[in-house]
């Protein structure tokens, strides 16, 4: 069975400060988990790496066993924002339009 998420031994270092050192861990179909740490822990980048937003220094990551970058995997993921930046002003189907933009497949397979 393919697993949806596998980070194996990642590391990550900006110039010479390693944020993430030697992460591992598998998500199966059908498992929740949470990311929880302080701030500056390295989150939001262990994050970025897994959308492919940046590449790790070290390591591996597979979603549904592709790597993060490919346009399968991205229109495949989504990610929620931290701050609502004014979201208690939008209506529910506005959301869906804003968020249904980011990927290729038909508004009618979200419903």
């Amino acid at each position: 069975m393919t697993k949806m998420i596998q980070v194996t031994d990642v590391s990550k270092c900006f110039a010479n400060r390693t944020v993430l050192s030697h992460i591992d861990f598998e998500v199966a179909p059908g498992e929740i988990i949470g990311l929880i740490g302080k701030n500056g822990a390295g989150k939001s980048t262990l994050i970025n790496l897994m959308r492919g937003l940046t590449e790790p220094s070290d390591g591996m990551i597979k979603l549904f066993g592709q790597t993060p970058r490919t346009k399968v995997i991205k229109d495949k993921i989504g990610v929620m924002f931290q701050d609502s930046f004014g979201l208690e002003r939008v209506r529910g189907n506005e959301l869906i339009q804003l968020v249904r933009s980011a990927y290729s497949y038909p508004i009618s397979s979200l419903l």
